[in-house]
């Protein structure tokens, strides 16, 4: 009898450890669900910003090239106007102040088509959790000027 009595003393508070091992790691797997989150919603953000700066620059027609040669199935794009018109879009858009870090890191324009390379580092509530430090979101898009 003595000594399922000190078998039930050894045991106190194992429950309480027990509990406290459990809260942590519940408060670990929502903190990484949550950055999980905000990243990917950045990154889709990114995506719809990266879109819309491609299309103002694939709106950038090659008038010369117009009366050059006529209206073709496809319409030249002039490079230099079509990047302003990428940089136009950018500055404009009410993301820079969701994602202050918002940069765009190239633009490319290939006769008929624009690509749109952009960047931003996601304000993630737990970053703590990265040991690399910051986390950076990247997006492309691509936007092409055709005749129908």
């Amino acid at each position: 009898m003595r000594t399922s009595i000190a078998r039930v003393r050894e045991d106190h508070g194992s429950v309480l450890v027990l509990g406290i091992g459990m809260a942590v790691l519940l408060v670990s797997v929502v903190t990484i669900a949550v950055n999980v989150t905000t990243i990917w919603i950045s990154r889709t953000t990114l995506n719809a910003v990266a879109d819309g700066a491609a299309l103002a620059g694939a709106q950038a027609v090659s008038t010369d090239d117009i009366y050059r040669n006529g209206i073709g199935s496809r319409l030249v794009l002039d490079p230099g106007l079509a990047t302003k018109r990428v940089h136009q879009y950018l500055s404009s858009s009410p993301v820079r102040q969701q994602m202050p870090g918002l940069r765009l890191v190239k633009v490319e324009v290939i006769r008929d088509r624009v690509v749109v390379h952009i960047a931003a580092h996601p304000n993630v509530p737990f970053g703590y959790f990265f040991s690399s430090g910051e986390v950076l979101a990247q997006s492309r898009a691509i936007a092409v000027n055709q005749v129908r």
